[in-house]
Parts: structure tokens; C-alpha cells; sequence
């Protein structure tokens, strides 16, 4: 039987982690619970807080009431100029569409349809105030519409999320256990049985991980190879077929799994179909069919066809799918399974969510309700603001229900929406008043069966006085009896959980999670949103121990929280008595209806977006928990038993405390959504405690109640209320940091796109201040954010939907904030294991003889492309370089060209060819040879020997450098000399290719290319020679921006000395150097309109040097991973000639900082300073820097490694690698293997000469980032 290919290879890469994983150890008593979440991340989704503004024929004062017209002409003119509207394509508006009663702010939610097919993460949401759109999120589907009931992605054979989720899970798991592996080892090199098969904690997680969310992957395999068996082949599959392909991946229990595989056409045959069309009110018509008896399932499955996007490179391709809606006992799924056979996963939400990743009772029959409610409740319980029984004491509170929020309190509910009155005929009019913990918002009892029965269950009644005043006085007993004493008190267990769960219903109303937003609410009295789903609240629930979790259906569907107990001491600790875990679950309701609108459920499923949904509930349990006089706070600590709670760290403004910043989400340990929630919430607690400092805090954080006239007083909670100028009333702003944060947060829930990452977010939440309160605390959100790496400049590369890539902290702020632009304290973005520093030497290797001739020949700073590598399928190093080991004639210098295979074992092992037909014969050390790689046809390109002559160019066949491993290295894959560049043979030759000097090969970035037509030439002219711009580098940085650097010269002399080198200059160009600009984005220089950068253009001078000065021509530059330009070289402008650093910040601020180590000064015939010695080079890596420095000692070869970071704003830097000789020349490297401009793997090649010897020094500094 033949088993999909796909899916074995899959199999095949995670073999090994397979055989690592053991099974889910089950807590003492209770189950631990297995969640998948997995799905593709959309290259082109973007949010975007400044879009165009479309002009409209509105006038002003009827334009607040048109705010669907506006979002919708914005969005057809959006897809229009993308071909995406037609009878095929198109979109409707969903129904929880609605505009914020707080803010004024319009959320507009739209659906992609292809082929009348919803597609399911074809999603945008537009926000639009006062006929202005604001922002939004886009991640519609842009590409051909396909044939009805065809799946490209299928028929392409791309790859799933979940193949590749678990092929990259797998190897991060191996990767983890060879260093528990590692670590068992002793210091003879022996291993240390009693270590072995001890998983770190970081291992354990991962193991977790993949047990849960790839364990069954090759069960669903077999699957498919079952359901070929019975001649379904990889034709169109039934809903049937597609939900059980799902439930073999889904179920905690293996057995049923492999029943399934056994016994496959029985339980397909069990299942019954029901059809259900729905249509839609844009014309569209969608067939649902109910799935019952499906196995595992506590509830008939929801199934409809959809489309859903699979990432293609740079874009999507539409695989058809399965959509499901699966509720089991421990989860609430939503699921795309591929359509077609063999049947995958192709992305999954669980729409419950935990706190942490770490006998049966027969329940009394609940009283009747109540029909007269004449005093409000009264509650014996821990109150608002103590977190947990060691904070403090319980105390009598009375029934606080907010007039505005629970106009009818907490025990009564609307007869029509209540479910005891299911099956009955009832008045509309009629309210049922309950003496019991049932009521609008939530309906709180035990469960001490774990399932999913809640109507009957136990409930404490308090009788007509509603006075919920219980005992809490638990034992420490037998070890036996432990569950049964703690069963003692679910009377005041509950009365809790009703008592924070309706608190924090309140809480939350106030701040805009209302009815419209997607609250949870029996009855919404005639407010807008879907009713019937208030939080059915699970106290002491027997489906585990140690945790708690919340499920999060669309609006209309209720809430279900469960709280458990936790056997973590004696007597056992009860998670309802701890509001800083409820108020984390409730939460999650929270973020989840807030975030791509009430009626989406699956825009917080995965990655950097799941984390958030975990840290959102962190950092409100905090804040609600915070008071005036500052604290650290840990999260779950008292029902953990752990002082330190249930996360890595506790929140702390102090980062030796908590040192978790953006990047510390590349660790090995932050795969997990509550790894990555507690970096957000620990940026959050930063940016909070900035609103604090600036407004103050406020001991209450609940609103003034309603007056009777419907009117909100401000008190000291709001500012004076302000009015527009058509006399509306603003949106109150609450006036204290405290208050104001979390109603920042919650604004830009509402605000922020589906699926949104960190940046998106923090861009949200940004904007909501400038609804709010026009922008005032823009410094101050910059400031909070940007001191824990999530900066202007903050960027991550190769991210994946499950939280992978790789991650740069940013603490750059916005030019209006720039007076604090990286943290005042230097520290690293974690606590252990990149910090920059550990240099290893991997060995060195020889290319041949140098010519030993007087003036240098190999190794200037002028040859900036010596070495050079070539990344692709195949990674091939190459070197150019003048050998005198090829001719018995010492005057006569041969070009040599050098290659080696980094993929093979011997790296040291070179081949070389040496081209006979042109000798070198001038001692000239401008003379060097220069080597660029075309990526586009993999040709080799050389300029060399052409100093004050004509050019000398050589190029080789193509498919030399793209096809290396089918080349055979010999000096005939070069062509013949040309005196022109290839292209521009038309050219008058007199003019424009003499006198060439310093030639450089320049690779265009991405974003480069896209700036400008890809196949520009790029032809930097400098004229004259007594002003002579000498320019340290010409780079591109990330964004296709072009910085150059220079020195002048006054007067190009034959002595050799430098004296007349002056100044730092510098420029830039947006469109690949046509227009210059200056430091401050002035206009200076125009190539197109033969207008030069000339020596007098204003504001060119970042640096006054004098003559004299000890500056040097052509030192080095670099760009870093943010856009921030480095300049090295040397000045004797303090007396002494030491060696500096100049940097260019991205808010257009240059600093310079002398580095620890002191060149020697030499006094010329004259009696004046000069400058002699070797030249270094500048690199950079992420955020790191690296400055490699040869000695300028008389007779030294010696040579240093300094490195230095933005953590540090780059004023740290210091000596971590050194050598006492082997560089007798200026050292070059290979900045395409090391530097983030190429895929380079961390190794620093240094193209050295050493005695007489041209030789490769290999070094890995792979930590460096």
C-alpha cells in the first residue's frame, strides 16, 4: 500500500525527533491537555496605520454617518488596482461589522469570495472615523482565480504549514536534546550516566510541542494511504472523509486513532450528513452540512468547502479545504483539512486557550429560580484587588454590578434568553431572578465530572438574601483525601469565580468591550452584537489539575472557562480563588472577539499572534493587580506554589530581573504562545509603566457610574470632557497612566488586522493614541516599546506562522523622540547564550605566493571584493588575487582565481586557475584586482590593473557560479580582455573607460530592485583630482537607501603622505544614486541633470577634521541589519592617533566613539603629524559589530577583533579575538558569507597575507547578532 509522498518525506526528516519524544506524562490525578494550533503566514498581509485617503462626494457633517461607504470605496479601489474584482472575486461585508460607541471609530470586516467560496484567511479590516480611514489589514488572496473545485497549492505539491511546522519543530527538538546530551558530559569528556535522558526545561517543551502538534502526523499518513485502499485515490473527499483524517490528528487518544486506521469504512459509515444552505445577503449562497457521530466529538461538526492560502515564495497559491467546526471535551477546533485525498491539515485554531503549557460525584439538582429579587447581593470572598488568599483576606462585597454594564445586576436574566427557559413559552418582558451564582453574564458551578454538562450542575444557593457567605478554612489531610477536602468548599469556590468573572465583565465593558464588540451576555438588550453567550464558568473542573483554559467561540456562542485545582501543595490550591489566573482566561474572550471582529475566532491561533492572545491576559491580570507604589509581579505564583509563578520571569522593569526583549523570541524555549505571550506582556508592563511616570496612577481602575440621565461624570477618572467642532462630544480619555494603558490596549485590539504580529500590535496601540488623545503619547509608546527591542528599527527575517525567524531588537525611535535612542543601560537581550564574544578559529588556508612587491598588490582597502561567496543550492567560495608562484619572472604577476566548496569536509581545499594571457608588471598597489558574481546568469566577473589606464574587464561563460558543481575549473571558462563594459560597447572609450580607479562590484538589495528597473546600471563618477572624494564604502541598506561616505583630499601629491585628507562626508540616494541627498534629506545633487556632489554642497560634512588631522582615505563602511550606517577610521584630533567609530542612527543623529586602541603617530620631514600603517575594516551582523584592526607598529603582522552592539550604543566596544602575527597586509573578508546583505552562515573569511603566503583565515563567529 503506497503512502502519500509528501507526507513521508515529512516523516523522514522528523524520524529522529520522533524516537526522542516519550509520552505526556499524566499529572497525579487529571489529564493534561492536548491543543493543536498551527496554519500558513500570508507573505503580502500587511497593516497599515497611514494609508491613502480617497476623496469622497460627502459633506463634513454627513460624512461620520456614511463610514460603510467610505471603507467600501476604499476597498474596491484597493482590489481594483490589483485585478481582483469580478463576478469570481469579490467580497462581502460581514455582519459583526460595527462602530465603537467609546472611540467613534467605525471596524469594517471584509470576506474574500472566490468562486462564491469564502476564503478563510482572505480577510480586511478597515477602520475609519469621520470619512477618514484610518488604517487597515489586508490579507485578501491576490493572484488568478482557479477553476471551480480545483486546488493549485494540492496540484503544485506545495507543502502545508503543518509538514513544515513539524519538519522545523523536529529539528529545534534534536537540536535541544544534543545539548541536554552535551551538558551530561563531565569534564574528562565522558558522559555522565545519571544526567542522561534528564530534558532541560526548554527540551521539555519542545517535546510537548511536538508531541502534541505532530505526534499523529504519520498516523494521518497511513490514513491516506487506507482511504487509497479503498479507491478514493486524489479525487474530491466527502466532509466525512475530511473529519476523520482530522480527528486522527486531533484526539488525545491513540487508540481511537488507530481504530480509525483500522476500521476506517466503519466509522465512515457511522457518520450522518444533514445539508444546511445559508444565504448570504450579498447573493451568495453557502452550504453547511452537520456532521454527527463523529468520534470524539461532544457536538454534531459544522462542515462547509472554503478556499485557504498556501505561501508560494513571495506570494499564495488557493488550496480547496474542509472547514470544520469541532467541539471535543478539552478543546473547540477550527479546522482546514484539504479537500482532496490523501486529506491534510492545513491550518488549526483552538479556540481554547490555557493558562500555562505545565472518582465521579453525582452534582445536587440546581433550586428553581427565583421570580422576586428585592436586595442586591452580598458576597463573603477575596475582593477586588487581592489577588490570591496570601495578598490578603476575604471580606464581605456587595453586589458592585455597573449600572451601564449589568443594567439589570448579576442574578437576573431576560426569560427569553435564558437557557432554563428553554422549550418554554415566555414574555419577552418577563426576568427570571436567581438566588444562585446563573445569571447575564456568566453561569458559574462545579464540574467535577470534567465534561461538558453544565445546566445541572452545582450551584451554592444564597436564598432570598443573596447572601453568598461561606467557609474557607481547608486542611492539610492524607494524600488521598486531598481532592475530597478541597470539594469541602466549592461554595466559596464558586461564589468566587462568579464574584471576578462578573467584576471583570464590568471592568471591561467600560472600556469598550460592549455588546457591538462581541461581549459575553445572555441577554444584550437591544445593543447591538449576538446574545446568548455568557460564560458558562467551570470551578474546580475534573478534566485536569494545574492549569485552567478558556474557549473562545464567535459572538452568539458561549464563552466556557474552566478553572482547576492544583495539587502543588497541602492542602490543594484552588485556581478560582486566584483573579490574577481568571482574569488571564477571561481575558483571552477578550483579545480574541476584539481582534478581527466578533464573528472571527481564528485571528489569535499561532505564533507571534497566539502569544499576544497570552500576554494580553498577563498584562491586564498585572495592571488590575498593580498598586501606586511599584512592584515586581509574578503570574500564577500563589496556586504554583513557586514565588517566581508559572512564566520564565516575572514582569520587572529591571532586565537583570527580566532581561526578555523581541529577539529573546528566537530562543530554542519561545515556540510555545506562552513563552512568546510573556515577551509581550513583559514590552506591555514597559509601556505602561511609561504612561505611569508621565500621568500618574489612580487606585481604582473602574469608570464613574452612569447618572440617571445617561451621562458619564469625569470625577478624577476622565479629563474635562472636549467637543469637536460640530459640537459632538470627544471620546472620554482616561486621565492616569494605569487607566489610560489599558484602555490603549484595548483600542488597539479593535484596531490592529487579523492574525497580527508584534509590530502590528505596537502599531495599533500607537494609533489608538492618536485617536484618543491626538497623539500625545507617541514619545512615550515608542520609549516603552523601543526599550525592549521592539524599536523603530526592530525587523525579523524569515519568519513562519508557528513564531520562527530570525529576530533584530530595535531602540530606535522616531525623529520626534530621538533624543533616546537605545536603552541607558547596556545589557543583552537574554541571559545566557548569544551574547556576542565566543570567536572560534576553524582553521586557515593558503591560495598561493604572494608577489612581495614594494606597494602592495594583494590586500588594500581599495580591493573590497577579493573574497567573495556565492549562496545557493550549491555555496562556493571564491578569491582573486595576484600570484607569484605561476611565473619564474618575479616582475610578472598573473590574475589567479581561486574556488572551494563550503559544503565540502576540506574546506581548506582550493582549486585555482591562473590566466596566462595579461601579466601584471606595474608596482602599483592601486593596481587590485576586484571579483563580483552575477546572480542572475552566474557569470564571474574581474576588474583589475587599471590604475590611471584603461579598463582591463574579463567575464566568464555563464552558469559558472549558479552551476559550480558541473564546471570544470580552467582558465578557459574567462573570455578575453575587454577595454569596455559589457553593454556599452557604443561608449566613446577615450572617455569613458581611462583612468579608471578602484573599481568595486555592488550587489542590488530587494529592495533596490524594486525602487528602480532591475537592470540599471550603476556608474558612480568622481572628477577632478584637487578636491578627490575618497569614499570609505557605498552601501545599500535594508530598505534600497544608497549611503556613501568620504574624505576629501585637497591635492593628490607624490609623497604618499596623507596630510591634506580632511572631513567626514556623507550622502545618500533613494533611487539608486540619480538624487543625492544630505544628512537632513536635502536635495544636492542630481546625476541625471549633470548635477555632481560637489565639494560645496550644503550639510555634506557630518565630521569637521582638519588637515592634519590624522584621517585616513578609504578606511571602511558598513550598514547593519537596521539601516544604520558605520563608518571606521582615525583621527589625531585629541593629540593622540586612535582609531574611531562613526554612526549614523536611523533618525539621521551621527555619534563617534574612539576605540580602545591607539595607533602610533609619525612626524613627517616637516615636523607635522602623518598617518602610515595598515587600514582596517568595519562589519556588522544583526545588531553587532565587529571592527577588524591590524597593527600599524613598525614590523608587526599582529591583528584584532573588537566587537560592539546597539545594546551597548555601540560605545562598548572591546577586544575579543587577537593574534600576534600573520597579517602583513590590510586584511579584506568575504562580507557575502558573513554580513546580513547575503545568506551567509556567521563564518568571517579574512583574506590575509602572511609572510609570503596569500592566505584564508576562517573564523566562526555565528553568535554574533
Amino acid at each position: 500500500m503506497r503512502i502519500p509522498i509528501s507526507a513521508s518525506l515529512v516523516f523522514l526528516a522528523v524520524t529522529g525527533a520522533l524516537a526522542q519524544v516519550q509520552p505526556t506524562q499524566r499529572l497525579a490525578e487529571g489529564r493534561v491537555r492536548k491543543s493543536l494550533g498551527f496554519g500558513p503566514d500570508i507573505p503580502h498581509a500587511v497593516f497599515k496605520t497611514s494609508p491613502e485617503h480617497i476623496a469622497l462626494d460627502f459633506n463634513a457633517q454627513s460624512v461620520s454617518k456614511e463610514p460603510f461607504k467610505v471603507a467600501t470605496a476604499f476597498v474596491e479601489r484597493l482590489l481594483a488596482n490589483n485585478g481582483q474584482l469580478g463576478e469570481l472575486s469579490s467580497y462581502e461585508i460581514r455582519d459583526d461589522s460595527y462602530t465603537d460607541d467609546n472611540t467613534g471609530v467605525t471596524h469594517v470586516y471584509f470576506r474574500q469570495l472566490v468562486n462564491f467560496l469564502e476564503v478563510a484567511d482572505g480577510l480586511i479590516n478597515v477602520n475609519v472615523k469621520d470619512g477618514v480611514i484610518l488604517s487597515y489589514g489586508d490579507s485578501f488572496y491576490r493572484g488568478p482565480v482557479p477553476q471551480p473545485f480545483t486546488s493549485p497549492a494540492v496540484e503544485q505539491g506545495l507543502p502545508t504549514a503543518w509538514e513544515a511546522h513539524c519538519v522545523d519543530l523536529g529539528r529545534t527538538m534534536q537540536s535541544s536534546l544534543r545539548k541536554d546530551r552535551l551538558s551530561a558530559t563531565n569534564e574528562n569528556g565522558q558522559v555522565s550516566m545519571s544526567k542522561v535522558g534528564a530534558a532541560s526545561h526548554t527540551s521539555q517543551r519542545l517535546q510537548h510541542l511536538f508531541a502534541t502538534n505532530c505526534g499523529s502526523a504519520e498516523m494521518t499518513a497511513q490514513l491516506g494511504a487506507t482511504t487509497e485502499a479503498f479507491g478514493l485515490g486524489n479525487g474530491l473527499g466527502t466532509a466525512r472523509d475530511a473529519v476523520l483524517a482530522f480527528m486522527v490528528a486531533a484526539t488525545p487518544n491513540m487508540e481511537l486513532s488507530e481504530a480509525i486506521l483500522e476500521n476506517y469504512d466503519v466509522y465512515v459509515e457511522r457518520i450522518s450528513s444533514t445539508m444546511e444552505v445559508n444565504f448570504n445577503p450579498e447573493g451568495g449562497s453557502r452550504i453547511v452540512e452537520t456532521l454527527s457521530n463523529v468520534p470524539d466529538a461532544v457536538n454534531p461538526v459544522k462542515a462547509h468547502h472554503a478556499y485557504v492560502q498556501v505561501p508560494n515564495g513571495d506570494k499564495t497559491e488557493l488550496t480547496l479545504v474542509w472547514k470544520l467546526e469541532v467541539e471535543m471535551q478539552d478543546n473547540w477546533y477550527e479546522a482546514a483539512v484539504t479537500a482532496f485525498h490523501p486529506h491534510k491539515l492545513v491550518s488549526v485554531v483552538d479556540w481554547a486557550s490555557d493558562a500555562s503549557d505545565h472518582p465521579k460525584h453525582l452534582a445536587p439538582t440546581p433550586k428553581k429560580p427565583k421570580k422576586d429579587r428585592t436586595e442586591s447581593a452580598t458576597y463573603n470572598v477575596f475582593g477586588w484587588g487581592v489577588n490570591d488568599p496570601e495578598c490578603g483576606n476575604r471580606t464581605i462585597e456587595k453586589e458592585g454590578a455597573d449600572k451601564l454594564a449589568s443594567p439589570r445586576g448579576w442574578h437576573s436574566i431576560s426569560a427569553v434568553n435564558d437557557p432554563n427557559s428553554e422549550g418554554l413559552r415566555v414574555k419577552k418582558d418577563v426576568i427570571n431572578n436567581y438566588t444562585t451564582t446563573w445569571g447575564n453574564n456568566v453561569f458559574a458551578h462545579e464540574n467535577w465530572e470534567g465534561r461538558n454538562n453544565w445546566e445541572d450542575n452545582y450551584r451554592p444557593d444564597a436564598g432570598l438574601s443573596l447572601n453568598f457567605n461561606f467557609t474557607y478554612d481547608p486542611q492539610i489531610v492524607d494524600g488521598g483525601e486531598s481532592l475530597a477536602e478541597a470539594k469541602k468548599y466549592i461554595n466559596t469556590t464558586v461564589t468566587q469565580l462568579f464574584y471576578t468573572v462578573n467584576l471583570i465583565h464590568d471592568l471591561y465593558y467600560r472600556y469598550g468591550f460592549d455588546e457591538k464588540a462581541g461581549n459575553f451576555q445572555q441577554d444584550n438588550f437591544d445593543r447591538g452584537g449576538r446574545e446568548g453567550d455568557a460564560v458558562i464558568a467551570n470551578a474546580q473542573d475534573g478534566s485536569g489539575y494545574n492549569n485552567a483554559n478558556f474557549m473562545t467561540p464567535p459572538d452568539g456562542q458561549n464563552g466556557r472557562c474552566r478553572m482547576y485545582l492544583w495539587n502543588t501543595a497541602q492542602p490543594y490550591r484552588d485556581g478560582d480563588l486566584e483573579a490574577g489566573i481568571v482574569i488571564h482566561e477571561l481575558s483571552h474572550g477578550l483579545s480574541t472577539r476584539l481582534t478581527g471582529g466578533p464573528a472571527n475566532s481564528g485571528c489569535l491561533g499561532w505564533g507571534e499572534s497566539g502569544g499576544m492572545g497570552e500576554g494580553w491576559g498577563d498584562f491586564l491580570a498585572t495592571v488590575i493587580r498593580s498598586t501606586s507604589t511599584y512592584s515586581d509581579y509574578a503570574m500564577g505564583a500563589w496556586a504554583a506554589n513557586r514565588p517566581t509563578g508559572i512564566r520564565n520571569y516575572v514582569y520587572s522593569l529591571n532586565e537583570t530581573i527580566n532581561p526578555s526583549t523581541y529577539k529573546t523570541l528566537d530562543k530554542p524555549g519561545y515556540w510555545g504562545v506562552h513563552a512568546i505571550g510573556e515577551v509581550w506582556a513583559e514590552i506591555l508592563w514597559v509601556v505602561a509603566q511609561k504612561l505611569i511616570e508621565k500621568h500618574g496612577y489612580t487606585d481604582s481602575l473602574f469608570p464613574p457610574h452612569q447618572l440617571e440621565d445617561g451621562s458619564i461624570p469625569t470625577g478624577d477618572f476622565y479629563r474635562p470632557v472636549e467637543y469637536d467642532s460640530f459640537g459632538k462630544q470627544k471620546p472620554l480619555v482616561p486621565k492616569h497612566g494605569n487607566s489610560l494603558s489599558v484602555q490603549l490596549v484595548l483600542n488597539g485590539m479593535k484596531l490592529q488586522k487579523c492574525m497580527p504580529s508584534f509590530f502590528d500590535a505596537r502599531d495599533a496601540i500607537i494609533q489608538a493614541d492618536q485617536v484618543l488623545t491626538g497623539g500625545e503619547n507617541f514619545c512615550e509608546l515608542w520609549q516603552g516599546f523601543g526599550e525592549r527591542g521592539l524599536g523603530q528599527d526592530a525587523r525579523v527575517e524569515g519568519r513562519t506562522p508557528w513564531g520562527g525567524g530570525v529576530r533584530w531588537n530595535g531602540f530606535g525611535l522616531p525623529t520626534a523622540c530621538r533624543q533616546e535612542k537605545v536603552p541607558d543601560t547596556p545589557s543583552d537581550d537574554d541571559d545566557d547564550e548569544d551574547d556576542a564574544g565566543a570567536i572560534n578559529l576553524l582553521g586557515s588556508s593558503v591560495l598561493g605566493l604572494d608577489p612581495q612587491t614594494i606597494n602592495r598588490l594583494n590586500g588594500e582597502s581599495f580591493q573590497q571584493d577579493a573574497l567573495v561567496t556565492s549562496n545557493g543550492e550549491y555555496s562556493f567560495q571564491y578569491a582573486a588575487f595576484y600570484d607569484a608562484s605561476t611565473s619564474a619572472n618575479a616582475s610578472i604577476r598573473y590574475v589567479s582565481v581561486a574556488r572551494r566548496s563550503l559544503a565540502s569536509p576540506d574546506s581548506s581545499a582550493w582549486e585555482k586557475l591562473t590566466l596566462t594571457d595579461y601579466s601584471q608588471t606595474d608596482d602599483d598597489g592601486h593596481d587590485i584586482i576586484s571579483l563580483g558574481i552575477s546572480h542572475t546568469d552566474g557569470t564571474l566577473h574581474l576588474g583589475f590593473d587599471q590604475h590611471d589606464n584603461n579598463l582591463n574587464y574579463r567575464i566568464s561563460r555563464p552558469g559558472i557560479a549558479t552551476n559550480p558543481q558541473n564546471t570544470t575549473w580552467s582558465s578557459d571558462i574567462f573570455g578575453s580582455v575587454l577595454d569596455h563594459l559589457p553593454g556599452l560597447e557604443s561608449l566613446d572609450k577615450s572617455v569613458y573607460f581611462i583612468n579608471i580607479t578602484y573599481p568595486r562590484f555592488l550587489s542590488l538589495t530587494a529592495a533596490a530592485k524594486a525602487a528602480s528597473d532591475s537592470t540599471a546600471d550603476l556608474l558612480l563618477e568622481l572628477r577632478g583630482v584637487n578636491n578627490n572624494a575618497y569614499i570609505n564604502g557605498l552601501d545599500f541598506d535594508p530598505q534600497g537607501a544608497l549611503h556613501v561616505s568620504w574624505t576629501y583630499r585637497d591635492y593628490v601629491n607624490d609623497t604618499g603622505e596623507d596630510v591634506a585628507n580632511h572631513d567626514m562626508d556623507y550622502a545618500l540616494s533613494y533611487d539608486l544614486g540619480s538624487t543625492w541627498y544630505n544628512n537632513w534629506n536635502q536635495t544636492i545633487a542630481n546625476t541625471t541633470s549633470q548635477w555632481p556632489i560637489l565639494p560645496s554642497a550644503a550639510g555634506i560634512t557630518v565630521f569637521s577634521i582638519p588637515k592634519y588631522g590624522g584621517i585616513l582615505n578609504q578606511e571602511a563602511q558598513t550598514v547593519d541589519s537596521a539601516g544604520r550606517i558605520h563608518v571606521l577610521n582615525r583621527e589625531n584630533t585629541t593629540g593622540v592617533e586612535q582609531w574611531y567609530h562613526y554612526w549614523r542612527s536611523t533618525t539621521t543623529h551621527w555619534t563617534r566613539t574612539a576605540l580602545p586602541l591607539n595607533l602610533p603617530s609619525v612626524n613627517n620631514v616637516t615636523g607635522t603629524p602623518t598617518v602610515i600603517g595598515k587600514r582596517g575594516k568595519i562589519l556588522a551582523r544583526g545588531s553587532a559589530l565587529l571592527a577588524v584592526l591590524p597593527s600599524n607598529a613598525v614590523n608587526s603582522s599582529a591583528l584584532s577583533i573588537l566587537s560592539s552592539s546597539a545594546h551597548g550604543h555601540f560605545r562598548d566596544w572591546e577586544v575579543v579575538w587577537e593574534v600576534s602575527a600573520g597579517c602583513m597586509a590590510e586584511p579584506l573578508f568575504d562580507r557575502y558569507r558573513f554580513e546580513d546583505g547575503g545568506d551567509g552562515d556567521g563564518v568571517l573569511s579574512l583574506f590575509l597575507v602572511n609572510g609570503t603566503n596569500v592566505e584564508v583565515l576562517d573564523l566562526d563567529l555565528s553568535g554574533f547578532a
